[in-house]
Protein backbone atom coordinates (compact mmCIF):
# COMPACT_ATOMS: atom_id res chain seq x y z
CA UNK A 1 0.00 0.00 0.00
CA UNK A 2 1.25 3.50 -0.84
CA UNK A 3 0.81 6.30 1.69
CA UNK A 4 1.05 9.99 0.88
CA UNK A 5 1.04 13.15 2.99
CA UNK A 6 -1.21 15.74 1.37
CA UNK A 7 -0.44 18.34 4.02
CA UNK A 8 3.35 18.44 4.02
CA UNK A 9 5.07 20.80 1.59
CA UNK A 10 6.56 19.20 -1.51
CA UNK A 11 10.15 19.06 -2.67
CA UNK A 12 11.58 22.41 -3.67
CA UNK A 13 11.95 22.87 -7.42
CA UNK A 14 14.65 25.09 -8.87
CA UNK A 15 13.31 28.23 -10.62
CA UNK A 16 15.82 27.47 -13.40
CA UNK A 17 13.81 24.41 -14.47
CA UNK A 18 11.09 25.17 -16.99
CA UNK A 19 9.55 23.90 -20.21
CA UNK A 20 7.80 20.76 -21.37
CA UNK A 21 9.00 17.28 -22.24
CA UNK A 22 8.04 15.74 -25.58
CA UNK A 23 9.30 12.35 -26.72
CA UNK A 24 8.85 11.51 -30.38
CA UNK A 25 7.87 7.83 -30.30
CA UNK A 26 6.39 5.96 -33.26
CA UNK A 27 6.50 9.11 -35.43
CA UNK A 28 4.23 10.95 -32.99
CA UNK A 29 5.46 14.34 -34.23
CA UNK A 30 5.00 13.58 -37.93
CA UNK A 31 2.22 15.62 -39.52
CA UNK A 32 2.02 17.78 -36.37
CA UNK A 33 5.03 19.45 -34.76
CA UNK A 34 6.94 18.08 -37.74
CA UNK A 35 4.47 18.70 -40.54
CA UNK A 36 6.13 16.49 -43.18
CA UNK A 37 3.53 14.24 -44.86
CA UNK A 38 5.88 11.84 -46.65
CA UNK A 39 7.12 8.76 -44.83
CA UNK A 40 10.67 7.49 -45.49
CA UNK A 41 11.28 10.47 -47.76
CA UNK A 42 15.02 9.82 -48.00
CA UNK A 43 14.83 6.05 -48.53
CA UNK A 44 16.85 5.45 -45.37
CA UNK A 45 14.65 3.03 -43.40
CA UNK A 46 16.36 -0.21 -42.40
CA UNK A 47 16.05 -3.25 -40.15
CA UNK A 48 17.98 -1.25 -37.54
CA UNK A 49 14.84 0.89 -37.16
CA UNK A 50 12.36 -2.00 -37.23
CA UNK A 51 12.77 -5.61 -38.29
CA UNK A 52 10.23 -5.43 -41.11
CA UNK A 53 11.52 -2.13 -42.56
CA UNK A 54 13.77 -1.67 -45.59
CA UNK A 55 14.92 1.20 -47.82
CA UNK A 56 11.68 1.22 -49.84
CA UNK A 57 9.26 0.86 -46.93
CA UNK A 58 6.13 2.99 -47.62
CA UNK A 59 6.93 3.16 -51.35
CA UNK A 60 5.95 1.00 -54.31
CA UNK A 61 5.99 1.10 -58.07
CA UNK A 62 2.70 2.33 -59.51
CA UNK A 63 2.05 0.83 -62.93
CA UNK A 64 -1.25 1.56 -64.68
CA UNK A 65 -2.73 1.69 -68.17
CA UNK A 66 0.42 0.54 -69.90
CA UNK A 67 2.97 2.30 -67.69
CA UNK A 68 5.79 0.00 -66.60
CA UNK A 69 9.01 0.25 -64.68
CA UNK A 70 10.87 -0.54 -61.47
CA UNK A 71 12.27 1.32 -58.49
CA UNK A 72 15.48 0.54 -56.62
CA UNK A 73 17.72 2.19 -54.04
CA UNK A 74 21.29 3.21 -54.86
CA UNK A 75 24.23 4.65 -52.93
CA UNK A 76 26.17 5.63 -56.06
CA UNK A 77 26.91 9.37 -56.44
CA UNK A 78 24.60 10.47 -53.60
CA UNK A 79 23.22 13.90 -52.86
CA UNK A 80 25.52 14.11 -49.80
CA UNK A 81 27.84 11.61 -48.08
CA UNK A 82 25.77 11.97 -44.89
CA UNK A 83 22.66 10.99 -46.89
CA UNK A 84 24.01 8.14 -49.04
CA UNK A 85 20.86 6.44 -50.37
CA UNK A 86 18.44 7.63 -53.01
CA UNK A 87 15.75 6.13 -55.22
CA UNK A 88 16.34 5.19 -58.84
CA UNK A 89 13.23 4.98 -61.01
CA UNK A 90 13.55 3.00 -64.25
CA UNK A 91 10.64 3.75 -66.60
CA UNK A 92 10.35 1.26 -69.46
CA UNK A 93 6.95 2.26 -70.88
CA UNK A 94 4.62 5.23 -70.47
CA UNK A 95 0.88 4.95 -69.94
CA UNK A 96 -1.95 6.08 -72.14
CA UNK A 97 -2.86 9.75 -72.44
CA UNK A 98 -5.71 9.21 -70.00
CA UNK A 99 -3.37 8.10 -67.23
CA UNK A 100 -0.46 9.71 -65.47
CA UNK A 101 2.41 9.06 -67.90
CA UNK A 102 5.37 6.96 -66.91
CA UNK A 103 5.90 4.95 -63.75
CA UNK A 104 5.36 6.41 -60.28
CA UNK A 105 6.29 5.58 -56.73
CA UNK A 106 3.86 6.38 -53.98
CA UNK A 107 3.68 6.52 -50.20
CA UNK A 108 1.59 3.50 -49.25
CA UNK A 109 0.73 5.01 -45.89
CA UNK A 110 -1.82 7.81 -46.15
CA UNK A 111 -0.48 11.28 -46.90
CA UNK A 112 -3.71 13.19 -46.25
CA UNK A 113 -4.97 15.65 -48.80
CA UNK A 114 -6.12 18.85 -47.13
CA UNK A 115 -7.81 22.05 -48.28
CA UNK A 116 -4.47 23.87 -48.05
CA UNK A 117 -1.53 24.98 -50.11
CA UNK A 118 1.34 22.51 -49.78
CA UNK A 119 4.88 22.75 -51.09
CA UNK A 120 6.31 19.62 -52.64
CA UNK A 121 9.98 19.24 -53.47
CA UNK A 122 12.32 16.59 -54.80
CA UNK A 123 16.09 16.65 -55.05
CA UNK A 124 17.22 14.99 -58.26
CA UNK A 125 20.17 15.00 -60.67
CA UNK A 126 17.85 14.11 -63.50
CA UNK A 127 17.94 11.40 -66.11
CA UNK A 128 20.89 9.13 -66.70
CA UNK A 129 19.42 7.94 -70.00
CA UNK A 130 16.27 8.25 -72.09
CA UNK A 131 13.87 11.18 -71.75
CA UNK A 132 12.71 10.88 -68.13
CA UNK A 133 13.98 14.33 -67.21
CA UNK A 134 10.94 15.76 -65.44
CA UNK A 135 8.79 14.65 -62.51
CA UNK A 136 5.13 15.50 -62.03
CA UNK A 137 3.93 15.60 -58.41
CA UNK A 138 0.29 14.57 -57.90
CA UNK A 139 -1.94 14.24 -54.84
CA UNK A 140 -4.72 11.85 -55.77
CA UNK A 141 -7.31 9.47 -54.39
CA UNK A 142 -6.02 6.12 -53.21
CA UNK A 143 -7.54 4.37 -56.24
CA UNK A 144 -5.93 6.91 -58.57
CA UNK A 145 -9.25 7.89 -60.14
CA UNK A 146 -9.27 11.51 -58.94
CA UNK A 147 -6.39 13.99 -58.97
CA UNK A 148 -6.73 16.63 -56.25
CA UNK A 149 -3.63 18.66 -57.05
CA UNK A 150 -0.82 18.48 -59.59
CA UNK A 151 2.43 20.34 -60.09
CA UNK A 152 5.22 19.94 -62.60
CA UNK A 153 8.83 20.13 -61.49
CA UNK A 154 11.12 21.96 -63.88
CA UNK A 155 13.58 20.03 -66.07
CA UNK A 156 16.92 19.19 -64.52
CA UNK A 157 20.46 19.79 -65.72
CA UNK A 158 22.26 16.68 -64.51
CA UNK A 159 23.40 17.82 -61.05
CA UNK A 160 21.63 17.34 -57.72
CA UNK A 161 19.21 20.20 -57.25
CA UNK A 162 16.01 20.85 -55.28
CA UNK A 163 12.91 21.28 -57.42
CA UNK A 164 9.75 22.62 -55.79
CA UNK A 165 6.13 23.21 -56.75
CA UNK A 166 3.03 24.39 -54.87
CA UNK A 167 0.07 21.99 -54.82
CA UNK A 168 -3.35 23.37 -53.93
CA UNK A 169 -5.94 20.81 -52.83
CA UNK A 170 -9.64 21.59 -53.15
CA UNK A 171 -10.75 18.68 -50.93
CA UNK A 172 -9.75 16.84 -47.78
CA UNK A 173 -9.16 13.11 -48.17
CA UNK A 174 -7.42 11.22 -45.34
CA UNK A 175 -6.75 8.30 -47.72
CA UNK A 176 -5.06 10.37 -50.43
CA UNK A 177 -1.70 9.33 -51.83
CA UNK A 178 1.24 11.29 -53.20
CA UNK A 179 2.66 10.16 -56.55
CA UNK A 180 5.79 11.63 -58.10
CA UNK A 181 5.59 10.41 -61.70
CA UNK A 182 8.22 10.45 -64.45
CA UNK A 183 7.31 11.88 -67.84
CA UNK A 184 9.14 9.58 -70.22
CA UNK A 185 11.10 6.39 -70.78
CA UNK A 186 14.46 6.40 -69.03
CA UNK A 187 16.10 6.41 -65.61
CA UNK A 188 15.59 9.14 -63.05
CA UNK A 189 16.83 9.57 -59.49
CA UNK A 190 15.18 11.22 -56.49
CA UNK A 191 15.93 11.97 -52.84
CA UNK A 192 14.53 14.09 -50.01
CA UNK A 193 10.97 13.86 -51.33
CA UNK A 194 8.75 16.27 -49.39
CA UNK A 195 5.14 17.34 -49.05
CA UNK A 196 4.80 20.11 -46.47
CA UNK A 197 1.81 22.33 -45.63
CA UNK A 198 2.61 26.01 -46.10
CA UNK A 199 0.59 26.93 -43.00
CA UNK A 200 2.50 25.61 -39.97
CA UNK A 201 2.87 26.95 -36.43
CA UNK A 202 6.01 28.78 -37.60
CA UNK A 203 4.11 30.30 -40.55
Amino acid sequence: MIHGDTVASGTAISPDLFGAFFEDLSHAADGGLYAELIQNRSFAYSRADRLDWHALTAWEVLEREGAAGAVAVSAEAPLHPANPQHAVLHTTATGTAASAPGCATRASTASPSRKVHSTTSVSTPGSSDGTAVRLVAVIESRDGERAYAEGGLRPVDGSWERHASVLTCAVTDPEARFTPTSTGVGTGQADLVSLFPQATFWG
